[in-house]
């Protein structure tokens, strides 16, 4: 994966994972359709897992160099730090609102007349969901990569001084 993102661009292949896990990701709403014995679900899972997993290499190898090669390198610390905190801000909202949506479809899956444990097999659709909405912004980011130049002559667009175009030379004190 990290050779594939580094002969190709690692947005590309960013972009290939992300359409991979949006077009198969919904193989796994499967449980929601079909009851599977233990024996019979673990193959399941395993299939799945075996069509997913290339998919998740490859975005897990191409997120970071992704960001070295979009983002401005005089401030490249500063956007990772803000997109680390963007990122678990996010998580920790995310998991709040999932458990408040499982426990709504555990209410709703219970008074429907199924099984207790029915409600989990709605988790596949909330990531489904979270991995279409991640395509789209990554064909954003695209589209804009495209516009600043692509593979040729992309340039991050200049930030702070750099792009009021200042003089930043450091001056000693004697």
């Amino acid at each position: 994966a990290g050779m594939l993102s580094d002969k190709k661009h690692p947005l590309r292949t960013l972009l290939i994972g992300a359409t991979g896990m949006a077009l198969l990701y919904p193989l796994r709403l499967v449980y929601l359709f079909v009851d599977f014995t233990p024996q019979t679900a673990y193959k399941v899972e395993f299939a799945l897992a075996l069509v997913l997993m290339p998919l998740i290499a490859i975005s897990s190898a191409s997120g970071l160099p992704t960001f070295m090669r979009l983002l401005p390198a005089e401030r490249y610390g500063q956007y990772c730090a803000a997109q680390a905190l963007v990122c678990s801000a996010a998580t920790i909202a995310a998991g709040v609102i999932a458990g408040g949506l499982l426990d709504l479809m555990k209410g709703i899956t219970m008074s429907a007349g199924k099984p207790e444990s029915y409600y989990y097999r709605f988790v596949p659709a909330w990531t489904w969901f979270f991995h279409t909405i991640g395509l789209v912004l990554m064909l954003v980011v695209y589209r804009y990569w495209k516009q600043y130049g692509g593979d040729e002559k992309y340039q991050a667009p200049a930030v702070g001084c750099v792009a009021k175009r200042e003089n930043v030379t450091a001056k000693t004190e004697p």
